[in-house]
């Protein structure tokens, strides 16, 4: 995996409404068996930042060409861009996922600079209007959204996560196994609150986030003050936000959280699969995460808290 610096494209693309596809003439040739071209870049607009990304097949450039073209619309005066172009060798399935997941139903995806209102999701449609909203932030391949799902019709599941192969693996299932009840968004966490109305989500669950153990991170992790602050905004009085965690840091520091902002834990256990663990719904379902972390030796913890 090599990254390509290309310097010349701040220039290219200082310019008002700059043709973001000339870009392409920069990339370095492709190497014989690179069966994928990723061309990252940041963007600073209006005080902000943010990311995009594109991936391509090497031997369809113009198919990359669109890509391109369609991540950059909507861009409008000046920005300043800093642009990494990297060629990898990413496995044939996991670029065929890449594809497929553009053409789901079940799956929708945030796009930078266009903030549609909350109520225009499909979540909010009127055959959902009655059903609750349950959220599973950083969802991987939505196996408790799935799970949950199946297990209750007449709630609504919406899986959260920034990774589009994984997505596509809980989407393809849902649609297999006949879930009308469960949607998957591509999207960052840190913007939930433009996905969902205020106070309409009855649950959120948090299933093995990274716990970010570097003092540096921490206002990355899930259960810090600015994520409660956004839950505290979605769920409906006396919602209930889950957190399932093979991390000892992340259990204590979200304890912790919680009772700095002054919220209210209803539930804890530091093994759930424990003896004197009580009754968990945390412990219906499995994912493949959980068997490998219990496979080497680690407990799995559970909290249950209110944020209002």
């Amino acid at each position: 995996m090599r990254w390509h610096l290309i310097t010349d494209a701040d220039r290219l693309a200082a310019l008002p409404g700059a043709p973001i596809a000339l870009l392409l003439a920069l990339l370095p040739p492709c190497d014989p068996g690179a069966s994928a071209i990723s061309v990252r870049y940041r963007i600073y607009e209006q005080g902000h930042y943010g990311s995009r990304a594109v991936c391509g097949s090497p031997d369809s450039p113009s198919e990359h060409l669109d890509r391109l073209t369609i991540v950059a619309e909507g861009k409008i005066g000046p920005c300043r861009l800093n642009f990494k172009v990297k060629i990898v060798t990413m496995p044939k399935n996991k670029l065929q996922k890449y594809e497929r997941v553009q053409h789901l139903p079940n799956v929708t995806f945030s796009v930078f600079d266009k903030s549609p209102p909350p109520s225009s999701y499909p979540w909010y449609e009127e055959r959902y209007e009655s059903m609750e909203k349950v959220l599973e932030l950083g969802c991987g391949k939505g196996e408790h959204s799935l799970a949950f799902a199946a297990s209750n019709p007449h709630q609504f599941y919406v899986g959260i996560d920034c990774k589009s192969h994984r997505l596509c693996v809980g989407a393809e299932k849902a649609i297999a196994d006949g879930l009308e009840n469960v949607h998957f968004l591509r999207a960052r966490i840190e913007r939930i609150r433009e996905f969902f109305v205020k106070y309409s989500i009855q649950e959120i669950w948090l299933t093995f986030p990274d716990p970010h153990p570097k003092k540096r991170a921490i206002k990355c992790r899930l259960s810090a003050s600015p994520f409660l602050d956004a839950y505290a905004n979605l769920l409906m009085p006396g919602g209930t936000v889950h957190l399932k965690t093979d991390s000892d840091l992340l259990y204590h520091y979200t304890c912790e959280s919680v009772d700095r902002w002054g919220g209210r834990v209803v539930a804890a256990s530091d093994n759930i699969h424990g003896n004197d663990s009580g009754s968990f719904s945390a412990r219906g379902v499995v994912s493949a995460y959980e068997v490998a972390a219990r496979s080497q030796g680690a407990s799995i913890k559970y909290i249950a808290f209110t944020l209002n």
